[in-house]
């Protein structure tokens, strides 16, 4: 997969958590190879940067819009406002990033609070389902749709004291195969990708007490898998995880 051989020129693209980390590399990434962004976050002073960073590196004749909105919020009426907005503003999506996630409190199951799992589960789970639910008959108007969800290396054994991220990310990817089944005849793609140990705020949130990152990956040393699921090159791929292998330096579907 070469990044700079793929082309998504005038495709629009839904990325959400979009003001740091892997989503922010993947909004510089789609915008390089020609794609209009549509970007949510709930820092406004971030997303600002970014959209104005974006500006100053534009070739092309991109539309960049922000949408601030906090995905911890649990009223469907404003998801449903938000989702309004984008359908009016871009009746058709060629992509949705399904980025954004928390990592909670690490801590065993019987110290975890209600408020804390609800948020785990509202911002990594059940965001993803309204924004995936308002938003698939944009997608669906698309010629050659790409929804991408974001899994995590826990869904494989569990992660002890990680409860809520883990049921989170187990769900997630149980809500791909679902829409893989219910939309296997029609011309959306649906995939998971799971980034691994990456160099960002959260690894680091997780794993505070690691004072070398040298081998960890950058968010810009992944986006070929990015790239590739949500270009044309991957038209018929669907259905799957695909998963950093460390043998082979590469991601792998299963």
């Amino acid at each position: 997969m070469v990044c700079k051989f793929l082309n998504l020129f005038k495709k629009n693209i839904l990325i959400t958590g979009a003001s740091d980390g892997i989503g922010k590399e993947v909004a510089k990434t789609y915008f390089r190879h020609g794609a209009n962004l549509l970007l949510i976050g709930k820092n406004r002073e971030k997303m600002n940067l970014v959209k104005r960073s974006l500006i100053r590196s534009k070739k092309f004749s991109q539309k960049i819009e922000n949408y601030i909105f906090d995905l911890s919020e649990k009223n469907e009426s404003k998801y449903f406002k938000l989702t309004q907005k984008i359908r009016r503003d871009f009746p058709t999506l060629d992509g949705l990033v399904h980025n954004a996630g928390i990592l909670g409190k690490i801590s065993p199951l019987i110290n975890q609070t209600i408020r804390s799992w609800n948020k785990v589960l509202q911002v990594n789970l059940n965001s993803v389902f309204i924004i995936t639910k308002f938003l698939l008959p944009c997608l669906l108007n698309s010629k050659n749709g790409s929804l991408l969800f974001t899994t995590s290396n826990v869904v494989k054994d569990g992660k002890k004291n990680w409860s809520p991220y883990s049921v989170s990310k187990s769900a997630i990817e149980g809500l791909m195969k679902t829409l893989y089944q219910e939309y296997q005849d029609s011309s959306l793609r649906i995939n998971c990708i799971n980034p691994g140990a990456i160099r960002t705020k959260m690894r680091l949130q997780a794993y505070p007490s690691e004072s070398r990152k040298d081998d960890l990956k950058t968010p810009g040393e992944i986006m070929s898998i990015y790239l590739y699921l949500m270009s044309d090159k991957s038209i018929g791929i669907s259905g799957r995880v695909f998963s950093f292998d460390r043998k082979s330096q590469c991601f792998k579907p299963k």
